[in-house]
């Protein structure tokens, strides 16, 4: 059978029939045969042209790039039914051949709208890339179809649902399990018999056998009062006047975990603990995605910066680099640029990879007008680019040394777009006269939103300019003690009756703890609790806290980075937590992941912290007054 490749035609032998053996020492089949051969174990189709021009294009191939090929056409996200097209290989190879290119280059910037967003997919028990149904739009912020935002829940809860099976707790087949609230409405009263419950016990007041069930679900508030669980199958009024709670800060709109019985005669789950679902490192949650790179930067098949060799060699080479982390820095305020000048100054010698300042860049209360607050942001940007330019020069002189200037909108800033609604669109181009200049010229000014995401060497950073104390802790239905939770409850996530604190009060639905007597040490730890558990920076009722629904994945920790920079000023919760500060040994509550605010540039002093990529270490600095 003649093939038009060497080694279908043996020039001794002739021609070799259908099922004679083959001699064993050929060459190894033709390229487009080995890809269509794991192709096909895939159950995927290489077509023609595809084929063809995979015999053009390689000279050699192997079987870890036929591998690693098959997997990248696995992940991409336009592949349509099982049909590889010429078009799918010829973006495989360009992302390939740019990843080689930009070998120099250690900090990515992924904005909101460039985030990459997953499904969970039944059939392979991953989070596969989303990709929109016929006639959907998803890519729009106002979209049309209101399945959209029933996905935004859906996804929401899947995301802890399946991190909460996959946990060696409910694992086992000796372990805790899970039961849906439907599950509950059909069991009738609280007595049954031993077989029929998982754990039990006996209620002192009548002697009788409660069954004990555990429920994960969504605490909401459908009437003044009166909080409910619910999870995708039904919802159930809730009971929590004798309710031992964790370390943690419970928001409505949280997903819990909830023990307890379903009382069938007041047709109310009596809570007896509720607790914050436990973490999982972002190593364990990778392996659950179809794309390698889930966090973004570069193309999902690449891979994650944890993982990444050149950029862990690039790393080796260069352990001094650092990020600055300037917080909120209103620009208008008399001293601000100064200190922001001497700060330049002082890294000119040793420039980091990047300097992040947040807005709110002026004063809330300076103008109602926006045409005034656009003139004034003109003015004073002009003048910070100016002082930026004055001590770094532009990058065609520095290279890779310099350092970029990473501007993150604060909630009052002018940008497109209502207030309050995220994920945030960054600063217009033209506060910066870019129009003029050209963007060519400002490729060391970057434009972020808010939130964003910032890849640097081997480490996934998310950077949030949000008030937690006006809206997380606002409506919160309980606050921790200052005393009350202890590191080892804190590590036994899911064992609910660990740990005592104050219940909620039944009358108002307030927590009987005030603000006073959690100190902001303790808020801030319950906090990053919170946010690690729910894997999202705003776990709230989309009518407290409102996201474009289709870009609710940009507000996703899952996995989760090494570094969240929450920037708040004035922050009633002290958000400065690393795992180490909670628990030493043990299970991780918060993954591995560490929290930090910066605050504000030029508050009380002018103070702003450090991150070194190398160590993680968050180096605390200051301006000499």
């Amino acid at each position: 059978m003649y093939m038009g490749r060497r080694g279908a035609i043996d020039k001794d032998q002739g021609p070799r029939r259908r099922g004679e053996a083959q001699p064993t020492d050929i060459e190894e089949p033709p390229k487009p045969n080995e890809i269509k051969k794991f192709l096909k174990l895939n159950g995927l189709l290489l077509a023609p042209d595809a084929a063809t021009y995979l015999a053009s294009t390689f000279d050699t191939i192997s079987t870890d790039v036929v591998k690693r090929f098959v997997d990248c056409v696995l992940s991409t996200p336009s592949l349509e039914g099982n049909r590889v097209t010429k078009v799918i290989c010829e973006q495989i190879l360009t992302n390939w051949k740019s990843e080689s290119d930009a070998s120099g280059e250690v900090l990515f910037l992924i904005n909101a709208l460039d985030v990459p967003r997953f499904k969970y997919c039944q059939n392979t028990k991953k989070f596969v890339p989303l990709r929109a149904a016929p006639g959907e739009d998803v890519n729009s912020l106002l979209p049309s179809s209101p399945l959209c935002k029933s996905f935004l829940f859906a996804h929401r809860y899947e995301v802890v649902y399946q991190r909460v099976t996959r946990n060696p707790l409910f694992s086992d087949e000796k372990g805790f399990k899970l039961r849906p609230v439907e599950f509950l409405l059909s069991s009738g009263g609280k007595t049954t018999s031993g077989e029929d419950v998982e754990e039990e016990e006996k209620d002192e007041r009548n002697g009788e056998a409660t069954a004990i069930v555990i429920v994960l679900g969504v605490l909401v508030q459908l009437k003044n009062a009166q909080w409910y669980l619910e999870d995708p199958t039904n919802l159930v009024r809730l009971d929590l006047s004798n309710t031992r709670f964790h370390q943690g800060i419970f928001s409505e709109g949280a997903i819990v975990l909830a023990e307890g019985y379903y009382d069938d005669n007041g047709e109310v789950f009596r809570a007896t603990g509720i607790g914050l679902p436990p973490v999982e490192r972002a190593a364990e949650t990778r392996k659950y995605f179809s794309a390698t790179n889930p966090f973004g930067g570069e193309s999902l098949d690449a891979p994650a910066a944890p993982v990444d060799q050149q950029m862990s060699r690039l790393l080796d080479a260069s352990p001094d680099s650092m990020l600055v982390l300037l917080g909120e820095s209103r620009l208008d305020v008399t001293g601000c640029l100064e200190h922001l000048e001497t700060i330049f100054t002082g890294y000119a010698d040793f420039p980091p990879c990047a300097f992040l300042l947040c807005g709110d860049f002026i004063s809330a209360d300076y103008s109602p007008h926006i045409n005034e607050k656009r003139t004034l942001l003109k003015h004073l940007f002009k003048r910070l680019t100016g002082i930026f330019l004055r001590v770094y020069g532009d990058a065609e002189t520095r290279g890779h040394r310099q350092p970029r200037l990473v501007l993150v909108p604060g909630p009052h800033d002018p940008c497109v777009g209502p207030q309050g609604i995220y994920p945030r669109p960054p600063l217009p181009s033209d506060l910066f006269g870019m129009e003029e200049r050209g963007a060519s010229s400002a490729n060391w000014l970057w434009l972020a939103t808010n939130p964003c995401r910032l890849r640097v060497f081997t480490r996934e950073v998310v950077v949030f300019r949000y008030d937690y104390g006006r809206h997380l802790v606002r409506y919160c239905i309980h606050l921790p003690t200052a005393s009350s939770t202890s590191p080892a409850v804190e590590a036994a996530s899911c064992d609910l009756d660990a740990e005592t604190q104050q219940p909620l009060g039944r009358e108002h639905g307030t927590t009987t703890t005030t603000e006073e007597n959690a100190s902001a040490a303790v808020l801030g730890r319950g906090l990053a609790r919170c946010l690690a558990s729910q894997g999202h920076l705003t776990p709230l009722p989309l009518h407290v806290s409102p996201v474009y629904w289709a870009y609710d994945q940009s507000l996703c920790l899952n996995p989760l980075p090494d570094l969240v920079v929450a920037v708040e000023p004035d922050a009633i919760a002290d958000l400065n937590v690393a795992s180490s500060s909670i628990v030493s040994g043990g299970e991780d509550p918060l993954g591995g992941c560490r929290f930090v605010n910066p605050g504000r540039f030029g508050s009380e002093e002018y103070s702003f912290k450090v991150y070194y990529p190398s160590n993680r270490l968050v180096e605390d600095s200051r301006v000499p007054t």
